[in-house]
């Protein structure tokens, strides 16, 4: 039997995609600031490229480089007979404003932080080091310690971690099982989404957010507004250093793994085990790559940012990896329990 021969046309595409790359996230960064998707989510099968032009007070040629480009990536259709415009459904929760799960603030995250860094992704692999830290003028060795002094951006990364979290929350928030334990720590919680969504599904548990100062003060100000300040306090301190409340039987440590190098995330799984209870459990959640390390696509491009801009010691590991960082911290039993949307969570048991 024949072997099919690859399509020269498709393989170019792709090449040509990975080329102009960047010009495809201005198209859909300019389609969700324009609110083109929006507008097509409240006016389905109704709107023609003029009258998107006018609703956007776009001229003619401007319209149609926006148009022409988000129908050829694939974001928006064109009904043959009509003429009229739609999102593409299977990804219209991800770019409308109103959605609970859109990836807006992504999309932020990677305009004003993860593209401006990632120019400087061959000297950073040269060098082993986030070269392209020198896009955030500051103190510190990290991307997260420099974004102390520039309050702006640091919302814009804190936007992106909650948007990031508000559509990988459903899938983790399932797989928690919190009855038998009383006070979890949400370690570098951010601004507190993943613990207010724990708490809305858990209303025996105490729960601690545990961050650096300023992050504290935004996980604070989430919390009061959700009226859940009596059961969700915060601890502002180091990950390394800061002692954790003798209190605590259980840990979320979620989208931090990709942060550190095998080394750190070791000695800070040692730090979580040793204040933990016979018992107590650590539940690590983040994206994660195949145990071959290719694939999916979500971790391969993500490791470029880790590697140039975050902290220049680490990647998206694999579950494996993962695994073996827990049981090296101490933790004797683990689970691996693959979810959607690439992500992974490893329960690390304390025996």
């Amino acid at each position: 039997m024949k072997k099919k021969s690859p399509n020269n046309k498709t393989s170019l595409n792709n090449l040509m995609l990975l080329v102009q790359g960047h010009s495809a996230f201005q198209l859909l960064w300019a389609g969700v600031q324009l609110k083109v998707f929006d507008l097509l989510n409240e006016k389905p099968n109704r709107l023609s490229f003029r009258s998107i032009a006018e609703n956007i007070g776009l001229e003619k040629i401007p319209c149609k480089i926006l148009l022409d480009g988000l129908l050829t990536l694939k974001l928006i259709t064109r009904n043959k007979k009509t003429g009229a415009l739609n999102n593409v459904k299977q990804l219209e929760k991800y770019l409308i404003s109103k959605s609970p799960v859109n990836w807006i603030g992504v999309l932020g995250w990677q305009k004003h932080i993860v593209y401006p860094g990632v120019i400087d992704f061959v000297d950073s692999l040269k060098k082993n080091k986030n070269i392209g830290l020198r896009q955030f003028p500051g103190k510190g060795k990290t991307l997260y310690e420099r974004l102390i002094f520039q309050p702006a951006l640091e919302k814009i990364f804190q936007d992106g971690m909650q948007s990031l979290s508000d559509s990988s929350n459903y899938f983790l928030i399932k797989q928690l099982q919190l009855k038998q334990f009383k006070h979890l720590l949400d370690f570098g919680g951010g601004n507190g989404t993943n613990a207010i969504s724990i708490a809305k599904k858990n209303p025996h548990l105490k729960i601690t957010v545990f961050d650096m100062k300023s992050i504290c003060e935004r996980a604070k100000t989430n919390i009061n507004k959700n009226n859940l300040s009596r059961r969700i306090d915060t601890l502002n301190g180091n990950m390394f250093t800061t002692k954790l409340p003798k209190s605590i039987d259980c840990v979320l440590y979620s989208h931090i793994v990709t942060i550190w190098s095998p080394e750190k995330n070791i000695q800070l799984f040692k730090h979580i085990y040793n204040s933990l209870p016979t018992g107590g459990q650590i539940y690590v959640f983040s994206t994660l790559s195949n145990d071959n390390g290719i694939g999916p696509i979500t971790s391969v491009v993500g490791s470029v940012y880790f590697q140039a801009v975050a902290t220049g010691e680490a990647m998206i590991y694999t579950k494996k990896e993962v695994a073996d960082f827990l049981k090296k911290g101490g933790f004797q039993r683990v689970k691996i329990i693959k979810l959607p949307l690439d992500h992974t969570l490893c329960i690390g048991i304390k025996k």
